[in-house]
């Protein structure tokens, strides 16, 4: 049910980026996500991350390769 809640209010946000013509922020949040999940990528990978991987051979590689 949480997962309900927050979609929704990410829906909201979304909309009303759309609607005030605020991509620049909407673009900015988007550009900061991504960038946080390479950190994060990074570290659980022991830096072997490359940003062609797709999130299933992250976890593949937490779960298989790593020590």
């Amino acid at each position: 049910m949480n997962n309900q809640i927050e979609l929704k209010e990410i829906k909201n946000l979304v909309e009303e980026c759309i609607k005030n013509n605020n991509i620049d922020f909407l673009s900015n949040l988007i550009f900061i996500l991504q960038n946080n999940y390479k950190e994060l990528a990074t570290l659980a990978t022991d830096g072997n991350y490359h940003e062609g991987w797709l999130h299933e051979r992250v976890l593949d590689y937490i779960t298989y390769e790593s020590n």
